[in-house]
């Protein structure tokens, strides 16, 4: 592998890297038996992906509260919500018993439900309860997975607009340069024209001013209104002469430093080509980031 290659393989590693690590994570509900403060009972885990306990521990509080006037006990890890409601569960107020682990994948959330207080559902219980509870814990879980999702894929935009944004900058100063130098340009036809015209007047001048040379030196009178006047004449044919040489090296000069312009604009727009290639690379592997978050979203069920 030769070097310049290594570039191309670093950045295709990232974006490796980076689309993998955002997979589509199935939210499963799992029953089981573990101990709570009323010994070992069967109840039902779920797995949140991505999430926080901290979040989590608040979601489930306000979500197991919602539409009811329970009462909440906090204790050793464990949370109990006494007199928790949902009709579409049970006729009567119920106790759930629930308790939230933090692992490398999320949040592991795992509810005990009784209606007495003494028998806890589990497989064995009526089919539409078991049914109902493990809606409403797969609905409260894929419903954190989305707004963690949303939250990733919000983050993933802003770092594509800021890419777009960057790609733009990059063009717009191209198209500026390609103004800039068509202005140069411009100033380069003005200037060669206007040489041209100095090369003219200059060469009428010189003439004029030989003519009046020999004009001068014709009078032999150097005290005469004539020698003074021609002396005069002669002066004014050389400044003007000297003025119209220092316009021509001005003009020289500007044609000079707009072709310097020139080529240091066009050595800025190669260099923006470059940028702007890298910049749409970085923008397309983006997007398909955002793409594979979108993917993981609208996916969620």
């Amino acid at each position: 592998m030769t070097m310049k290659n290594v570039p191309a393989l670093v950045a295709a590693m990232a974006l490796f890297l980076n689309t993998n690590v955002y997979c589509q994570k199935e939210i499963t509900i799992t029953p089981v038996n573990k101990q709570i403060s009323r010994g070992m009972q069967p109840g039902y885990t779920v797995n949140i992906p991505e999430a926080k306990l901290k979040d989590i521990h608040q979601a489930m509080k306000k979500y197991l509260e919602d539409n009811t006037r329970a009462r909440i006990k906090e204790s050793d890890g464990e949370t109990v919500i006494y007199g928790a409601v949902n009709k579409n569960f049970s006729s009567k107020p119920f106790i759930i018993y629930s308790k939230l682990y933090e692992t490398n994948e999320g949040v592991e959330f795992t509810a005990f439900v009784t209606e007495d207080s003494l028998t806890f559902i589990d497989e064995n219980s009526e089919a539409e309860k078991v049914k109902a509870l493990k809606k409403s814990l797969h609905e409260f879980a894929a419903d954190q997975y989305r707004k963690i999702v949303t939250v990733t894929l919000n983050v993933e935009k802003d770092k594509l607009n800021v890419l777009k944004k960057t790609l733009n900058k990059q063009v717009t100063a191209e198209n500026d340069n390609v103004g800039d130098i068509s202005k140069n340009q411009r100033e380069i036809e003005s200037s060669n024209a206007k040489r041209d015209e100095n090369k003219v007047q200059q060469a009428s001048k010189l003439e004029q001013l030989m003519h009046q040379e020999k004009t001068f030196d014709e009078i032999s009178d150097k005290k005469s209104p004539e020698h003074d006047l021609a002396a005069k004449n002669l002066k004014k044919f050389k400044g003007d002469k000297k003025d119209l040489e220092k316009e021509a090296e001005k003009l020289g000069n500007n044609i000079d430093e707009n072709n310097a312009d020139i080529k240091l604009l066009e050595n800025k727009n190669e260099e923006l080509k470059k940028q702007q290639e890298d910049s749409k690379k970085k923008v397309e592997d983006q997007e398909a980031v955002v793409k594979k978050v979108e993917d993981i979203l609208n996916g969620i069920k």
